[in-house]
């Protein structure tokens, strides 16, 4: 896409009220849709291949990952926003609908593998798709003041999914996943009240998503893909955020990896593993609605935002740290709590304020390059790492602290990325880091 074609299409400085609830909504649905299915993505594959076999389904992303870039980035430039949320949602829906008919009557492996890879599918594009939306209705101080409201309504429907599949996925089976089909109906309506609301403040409505203003919107998906990647590799600011984010994922693979294994040795049915682990994730969803109410708010403004991405890597490398000593259930269960708690809040919130200051190109081009590509490229890479010590380091005798050794040092790593953000960040938004 040619620079000189973005433009910035936001519509409003400042959101109402209404536009604010609206929203909070939107990522509720979203995300409760997504957390009451994770449990049961999960043990599906896991209790039906086995545990030394989940890093290696994971490599799969390889190939769906390229995918979801390139029907994402050839629909962003030629469908508006509004058009694009339809769409996407239009789409998961109804393969909800399908796979759920399909597990249900059948049971075949390669079913389980898509419904798998269809849940990692909906959480990537629905995210990515939400909180560009956002950033594209409202003006950077518009945006940045709704981010703490806007994304506990995340954490909400964290909380409600958590308890949905914590609570009844012995009971409803394969037919929880028309519980999450119910929690994405809602977002079509949400979507096109916000629209028919903006437009009555201004004649920007409709505008699409990126801004990416035609004539370039026949741009091949490839080339849209490539001037990602460029926008990212030419600057030092992004390419941090790339390691904020990659090392994140990398370390969030393997401790997933350290809970699945404990958790299927310790259960039985893949029905009473994903409740089992339902409940964890639902009391870390608890926690993490109180973090992004009181803490967050509270850390932006009076330390800055480069303190609010501190609270993960610190709380992963002390819980990592202290499993290499002590690898139990609880153990593992409270690392993964404390995950939960930060992960959806406080350090979610924090990084999508780093783009607030960026400029279109970088701001979808970049983010959209990041959220899909990235983040799933390093999903893999973690997935390399666990396959290496599963079929090669463990038969050696090597024990999982040779793991969490490798997560240590990727924390450290992301802890040296959010020093140099910080001050990025500080420089680029022309603001005081320890006021924001």
């Amino acid at each position: 896409m040619a620079v000189s074609t973005i433009k910035a299409k936001t519509t409003s400085a400042h959101p109402t009220r209404s536009e604010t609830a609206l929203l909070f909504l939107y990522f509720f649905f979203v995300i409760a849709a997504f957390w009451t299915l994770k449990p049961l993505k999960t043990s599906t594959v896991v209790k039906s291949i086995g545990i030394e076999f989940y890093p290696l389904v994971k490599q799969g992303l390889v190939v769906v990952v390229p995918m979801m870039v390139a029907v994402y980035s050839a629909l962003a430039c030629r469908l508006s926003r509004a058009r694009l949320v339809y769409f996407f949602n239009g789409l998961f829906l109804t393969s909800n609908l399908v796979l759920w008919a399909l597990l249900t009557h059948m049971r075949s492996s390669s079913v389980e593998l898509v419904f798998f890879y269809h849940v990692d599918a909906y959480v990537t594009v629905m995210v990515t798709l939400f909180w560009t939306y956002l950033n594209d209705m409202y003006a950077s101080s518009g945006a940045r003041k709704i981010y703490g409201y806007v994304g506990a309504g995340g954490l909400i429907g964290g909380v409600m999914g958590s308890l949905i599949s914590g609570w009844a996925s012995e009971l409803l089976r394969t037919h929880i996943i028309l519980v999450s089909a119910v929690f994405m109906i809602p977002i079509f309506a949400i979507v096109f009240t916000l629209e028919r609301t903006t437009a009555i403040k201004t004649k920007a409505a409709g505008a699409n998503l990126a801004g990416c203003g035609h004539p370039d919107a026949r741009t091949p998906w490839m080339q849209q893909i490539k001037d990602g990647l460029r926008t990212v590799m030419l600057s030092k600011y992004m390419m941090s955020i790339v390691a904020i984010v990659g090392l994140y994922e990398i370390v969030s693979t393997i401790v997933d990896f350290q809970f699945n294994e404990v958790t299927a040795a310790k259960f039985d049915s893949k029905d009473a593993m994903a409740g089992f682990q339902g409940k964890v994730f639902f009391i870390g969803q608890i926690v993490s609605v109180g973090v992004q109410l009181v803490l967050t708010t509270f850390i932006h403004r009076k330390c800055g935002i480069v303190h609010g991405l501190l609270f993960l890597p610190l709380a992963l490398l002390i819980g990592s740290s202290l499993f290499i000593i002590l690898p139990t259930l609880a153990v593992i269960t409270a690392v993964i709590g404390s995950e939960a708690a930060f992960s959806y809040s406080i350090n979610q919130a924090s990084k999508e304020i780093l783009y607030v200051p960026l400029d279109p190109v970088s701001k979808y081009g970049g983010k959209a390059f990041i959220d899909m590509f990235v983040l799933r490229a390093a999903k893999t890479l973690g997935a390399i790492i666990l396959l290496a010590y599963i079929f090669w380091l463990k038969a050696a005798g090597i024990g999982s602290w040779f793991l969490m050794g490798i997560a240590l040092a990727a924390v450290m790593g992301w802890l040296m990325a959010v020093r140099y953000v910080g001050s990025a960040f500080a420089k680029r938004s022309g603001c005081n880091e320890d006021t924001i």
